[in-house]
């Protein structure tokens, strides 16, 4: 956290990070199954597919704004 209240240009480094982040994600889901995407502990809990769509939902409407 520090990392971002120190940066001098704070939304670059948002940005890079998220990109940093689209690219980890991206890697690690390629080894997962569909089935493993999209399993749940429970009807309330979100599967990593429904996180890994709300993140780059959120990332798509920040780059929207903010580049």
């Amino acid at each position: 956290m520090k990392q971002f209240i120190e940066a001098p240009d704070f939304l670059q480094l948002v940005i890079l990070k998220t990109d940093e982040n689209s690219v980890e994600a991206r890697r690690l889901a390629a080894e997962l199954s569909e089935e493993q995407l999209n399993w749940t502990s429970s009807p309330e809990k979100w599967s990593i597919a429904q996180c890994l769509d709300h993140l780059a939902v959120t990332c798509e409407r920040f780059d929207k704004y903010y580049t």
